[in-house]
């Protein structure tokens, strides 16, 4: 996870405090579940000032850029929906990123399907 930004605005937060009374962009899915990482903040007694709930990562981007605000979201999205806002550390400890493996029930007996999902599953640390 990284800490998104617009770097025109000033810098990320680089401690507990200034993250904690930052002004955060989050996502709530349609269903109202929350992404892994807010549950997890919840839980480690984070405190944040979310001022922005959207539904998706693509209207994330439009909350931050000419604001103050920033958003907590897996870094890989820096090189597509996040491209031209800057990233920084998260300043406190984050789980891992879950990573989830979906398939059709057609592919479930494919020979170059399970190949694939036992060469994925083999990366796994």
């Amino acid at each position: 996870y990284r800490v998104f930004h617009d770097p025109q605005t000033g810098p990320a937060p680089s401690s507990r405090k200034a993250y904690e009374a930052a002004r955060h962009v989050t996502i709530t899915y349609p269903n109202g579940r929350h992404m892994d990482i807010d549950d997890q903040l919840l839980k480690e007694g984070v405190t944040r000032k979310v001022d922005v709930n959207v539904s998706n990562f693509a209207g994330v981007a439009a909350f931050i850029r000419g604001t103050d605000r920033i958003a907590t979201l897996p870094g890989l999205l820096r090189q597509g929906l996040l491209a031209g806002l800057a990233d920084a550390p998260v300043p406190l400890p984050t789980p891992k990123l879950p990573m989830y493996v979906i398939w059709h029930i057609r592919h479930q007996d494919d020979p170059v399907h399970q190949w694939l999902r036992q060469s994925l599953f083999a990366l796994k640390p």
